[in-house]
């Protein structure tokens, strides 16, 4: 499936809309080649991601969490008491840590043909809008996951 987003320019102007692959990337769109300036690149991204407003964690194909924004330390360090670890030290751990028999996320974050999966969770008293979608690398094969 493939669905048509459009985009605004600096000035506000709406542009002409483009196709979103299911990997979330533009369908058809060639890979851009690394420029010199690939590390500085990654760094500004790096700093998008920690400034987003919404939740943003990362694990790799071992499903060890690789990456945590700010806003979601910040949003389960409210739920720190209904968690089985302090939001603090998140990265780095397993998130078999969240589940109560872990194959199921195991099972479906084996493959990219099982993303991306939206499921409502209950953490304590709050129920969080989970969205889940693979993460590939420059070669197209996939590297891990996103949850937001």
């Amino acid at each position: 499936m493939t669905e048509t987003l459009s985009n605004s320019s600096a000035n506000g102007r709406a542009t002409a809309p483009h196709k979103v692959s299911p990997r979330g990337g533009r369908a058809g769109a060639a890979a851009v080649p690394a420029s010199p300036s690939g590390a500085r690149d990654l760094a500004g991204m790096r700093s998008v991601l920690d400034d987003l407003p919404m939740r943003v964690m990362l694990c790799d194909l071992d499903l060890t969490i690789r990456y945590v924004n700010k806003a979601s330390v910040a949003g389960l360090t409210e739920l720190a008491a209904y968690l089985p670890i302090d939001p603090a030290a998140i990265l780095g751990q397993n998130i078999d840590i969240f589940h109560k028999d872990p194959s199921h996320q195991r099972r479906v974050l084996s493959s990219a043909d099982n993303l991306p999966v939206h499921s409502l969770i209950q953490v304590g008293p709050e129920t969080l809008d989970l969205n889940v979608q693979a993460v590939f690398d420059e070669d197209g094969a996939m590297c891990g996951a996103m949850a937001s």
